[in-house]
């Protein structure tokens, strides 16, 4: 449909020129869309908005180290300057839509964007910021139609179809096919982060419930990291043969070396990534140097596993990716943006007629990367509704995601009643969880409006009520029981107030007054 009127929208090219550039244009010409080049969100002041074409020609692990370092700048630029427009990050082929539909998200080095979006949009709504990919549209028609959807954050285009996210729950089996086993009994699996928490639960759980005899397990530290000597013994009796190997995960020639451990007489048979590292941060305080931390061993690993394997006769490849990257949940934006490239390899993979599962976990009860979280983080993590998942329904949920044969499975312990009325004091539901939540309640609870409140009260109580609700805000996000324990007199940060929980108190009370704060 031809838009209503003539409207004028920025094309800002952060790596110049793009291929696909030229049939946007034709095809938002025709709907009475022109674009201006800009050279930056300042150029766009007093358009309708400003779309912004990610594409690099360069190899996946260079587009996506450099692609995310210039979109987290372009970010904070535009939460510095309160960037008004709707600013559109268009991306081609970065994301998977459906298994085996077409040839995958051919454009991976990009997915990490969509991980760093979502976060953005979380701890900035007073930001109008959205995202599209493009795929298999030949007429370019499908940019117009996603354009329009302004109603929905997330669009991907493939074949002149404009398809929307959706989170449902997954039906329980009335009658489980028989059980087979994961992993021939022929061979050896690799798991990364091996001797971590988690790692180290997965091998236990592979030798004495599916059978595995040989493990390898890896470490920065190889030998040398701590209990390294005592898993093995564990795993001995459990029956496993256990090899520890020191290695980098995010160095290829560190994966090529451990590679050597596999030959004919001890073939590959599975990959499990559980490596990782969190040093995250909100998006205003975000440098490269954390970025680069957290992606080596989630991207680099996961895309020198996929690169080294590609061609080996694997049974089961493995990821252990995040819930923080599809919700883009506050706080964790380079963690979230190096799990969403988990996700869309795991769909390449599946086009390319290869194992993958990814599983974005919600946080475990285990004494791995959910140790170092800050006390602000975990009450900010109950309140979202995000409990923490036992170990046990981890390693059931690993098992569900392999055999369901799904690239993407959401395995986390939510409390639906808590996440609604999450939402529903910070802006509404948003269309993503819209048939999750709206299964669980017909109808969705409103916070009242504090404006309305106010206005009504008589003009010496204003004050008061105003603070009680600042108090009561800032009370929950600490995990105050009352109100009265935050000090009015104290600093900020002397009560517990960081830069997550700042972000967090802000959004509420924008939410309550309807005021950009």
């Amino acid at each position: 449909n031809r838009a209503t009127c003539d409207e004028t929208w920025g094309l800002l090219l952060p790596f110049g020129t793009v291929p696909w550039e030229r049939k946007i244009e034709s095809a938002l010409s025709l709907a009475g869309i022109q674009l201006v080049r800009v050279g930056g969100l300042q150029d766009a002041n007093g358009m309708k908005g400003l779309l912004c074409l990610w594409d690099l020609d360069a190899e996946t692990l260079f587009q996506a180290r450099n692609l995310t370092s210039k979109a987290l700048l372009q970010l904070q630029t535009a939460v510095r300057s309160r960037f008004t427009r709707p600013l559109v990050w268009v991306t081609r082929c970065a994301v998977g839509v459906e298994a085996g539909a077409g040839a995958g998200p051919t454009g991976l080095g990009a997915a990490p964007l969509w991980g760093l979006m979502r976060t953005a949009r979380s701890e900035h709504p007073d930001l109008r910021l959205r995202l599209i990919d493009l795929c298999d549209d030949p007429q370019g028609s499908g940019i117009i139609s996603a354009l329009m959807l302004d109603n929905e954050a997330e669009c991907a285009v493939r074949r002149g179809q404009v398809l929307v996210p959706r989170i449902h729950r997954v039906a329980e089996s009335v009658r489980s096919p028989p059980k087979q086993r994961l992993v021939r009994s022929d061979g050896a699996v690799l798991i990364t982060g091996g001797l971590g928490d988690i790692g180290s639960r997965i091998a236990r759980w592979l030798a004495t419930c599916h059978g595995v005899t040989d493990v390898v397990l890896t470490s920065r530290h190889g030998k040398q990291a701590p209990g390294a000597d005592s898993l093995v013994a564990e795993l001995a009796r459990l029956g496993a043969k256990a090899t520890v190997v020191a290695g980098d995960i995010s160095d290829l020639n560190s994966v090529k070396s451990i590679m050597a451990n596999f030959t004919e007489k001890r073939p590959l048979r599975g990959v499990v990534h559980a490596a990782g590292v969190l040093d995250s941060g909100v998006i205003s305080t975000l440098t490269q140097q954390q970025f680069e931390a957290t992606c080596g061993p989630k991207v680099h690993g996961a895309w020198n596993l996929h690169q080294v394997t590609r061609n080996m006769n694997l049974d089961i490849f493995v990821m252990l990716s995040s819930i923080s990257g599809v919700l883009g949940m506050p706080g964790l934006a380079n963690y979230a943006a190096a799990n969403t490239f988990l996700d869309a390899l795991a769909y390449l993979r599946h086009a390319q007629h290869l194992p993958a599962t990814s599983v974005a976990y919600g946080t475990w009860d285990s004494q791995g990367m959910v140790a170092s979280l800050a006390k602000t983080t975990r009450t900010h993590l109950i309140q979202f509704g995000l409990d923490f998942l036992n170990p046990e329904d981890g390693l059931k949920g690993l098992e569900r995601a392999v055999r369901s044969g799904r690239p993407l499975t959401i395995a986390a312990a939510l409390d639906l009643g808590r996440l609604q009325q999450y939402y529903g004091q910070n802006g509404g539901i948003p269309p993503l969880l819209g048939p999750l939540l709206h299964q669980h309640s017909a109808e969705e609870r409103r916070t009242s409006s504090l404006r309305k409140t106010v206005a009504s009260a008589p003009p010496e109580k204003r004050g008061v009520l105003v603070l009680r609700k600042v108090r009561q805000t800032v009370a929950q996000a600490l995990g105050f029981e009352h109100p009265e324990q935050v000090g009015v007199t104290e600093p900020l940060q002397g009560i517990g107030i960081d830069s997550l929980t700042a972000v967090l108190i802000r959004n509420h009370l924008s939410s309550l007054t309807g005021l950009v704060l």
